[in-house]
């Protein structure tokens, strides 16, 4: 889901967009007022108000996108495949497709336009110049919201990431407020397990999947596009994917004690109509590859960009990840520690305190 418009509304698309980055700042400012009178954290609950309000109103809009939006036939102007490869040592893909489509009488311009980042099923069903089915939703003029006609709100958005988000918030939340100084320990605990366990959970089954022939049974031949040698990551960036670097906290960067190359790859997969961009990684030395070559790759039929590289090395897989839990826990140790130490001496102040007051 997007907001499409044609070109004579591409100012208003912009002076649009000056309100729509302040308002996080506004719901966090009204969060904090509605805190300090309701006596709940101010802090705390002006973040929880300012993200249940945002995601409710993107649940809104694609609710009434469902509803009320009109089935438009739209013509797919262009695909846009790319893979980007972080700071934290990974990589993200990115589908986008440009659709095209009347934008109605209303409007005083013949068509409109939207860019939709897809899934890869929804992505690579779709080719360049050919009709697509959508859905729009008109807002003013040539303004609206625009979806796949097939897409709902229950495929749209991503629930998993809403729960775990909201869940998380609520826990910390009631950790802070009920046990305070001990709460407020608690919090910091189980997000430094989070931290922790989540990674290194995550990279023991990509290792072990790796290292299962029947994961990925599938082979086909593709071409070399590009590739990158990983020596340093940052677990923790100041903006993840980002150029910047930090101004102030830890440095969480690092020289990886296994250096890899993430390697991408175009083929067709079989059954597939347009090639797609695979990414493999292997650890440095156990491939000879150059841009341009034609080299065996493995996949599976249900995730082809995730692919595999025979007779490629994956110790990175998991050694990388132990060494980063390392780097990071670090100096969330002393923040644990300096926190213990805080709760521990504020009570012993109290107890002298109540003492005397008994006395």
């Amino acid at each position: 889901m997007n907001i499409g418009s044609s070109v004579d509304d591409l100012g208003l698309v912009i002076l649009l967009l000056v309100p729509a980055l302040l308002g996080p700042a506004l719901l966090l400012g009204l969060g904090a007022l509605l805190g300090r009178a309701l006596r709940l954290g101010p802090s705390l609950f002006a973040l929880i108000f300012t993200l249940v309000a945002l995601g409710g109103a993107g649940l809104a809009g694609s609710l009434y996108l469902d509803v009320a939006g009109r089935p438009l036939s739209g013509l797919v102007a262009s695909k846009v495949e790319q893979v980007e490869l972080r700071r934290q040592g990974d990589w993200r893909h990115t589908m986008r497709v440009e659709v095209q489509y009347p934008a109605g009488p209303a409007s005083g311009s013949a068509s409109a336009a939207a860019t939709l980042s897809l899934a890869p099923a929804a992505f690579d069903e779709l080719r360049e110049g050919e009709p697509v089915r959508l859905r729009v939703l008109p807002i003013w003029r040539s303004l609206g919201l625009v979806a796949l006609a097939d897409s709902s709100t229950a495929t749209r958005l991503p629930w998993g990431w809403l729960a775990g988000g909201l869940g998380a918030l609520g826990l910390g939340w009631l950790l802070v407020r009920r046990w305070r100084g001990y709460g407020v320990f608690a919090l910091v605990v189980v997000a430094l397990l989070g931290l922790a366990g989540g990674p290194l959970a995550g990279a023991y089954g990509d290792w072990r999947s790796l290292e299962r022939p029947d994961s990925r049974p599938l082979q086909a031949q593709a071409t070399v596009r590009e590739l990158e040698e990983v020596t340093t990551i940052d677990p923790l960036p100041c903006r993840p994917g980002g150029g910047s670097r930090c101004s102030r906290g830890p440095n969480t960067s690092f020289r990886v004690p296994q250096p890899y190359t993430v390697v991408q790859l175009a083929f067709v997969p079989a059954g597939g109509r347009e090639a797609v961009i695979a990414v493999a990684s292997a650890d440095a030395g156990s491939i000879n590859l150059r841009r341009g070559d034609t080299v065996t790759l493995d996949y599976a039929p249900g995730s082809p960009r995730d692919a595999r590289l025979p007779g490629a090395g994956h110790r990175h897989r998991w050694q990388n990840p132990l060494a980063a839990v390392g780097v990071v826990a670090a100096p969330f140790g002393m923040i644990v520690l300096l926190l213990v130490g805080i709760i521990a001496l504020s009570r012993r102040r109290r107890g002298p305190a109540r003492s005397r007051q008994g006395s």
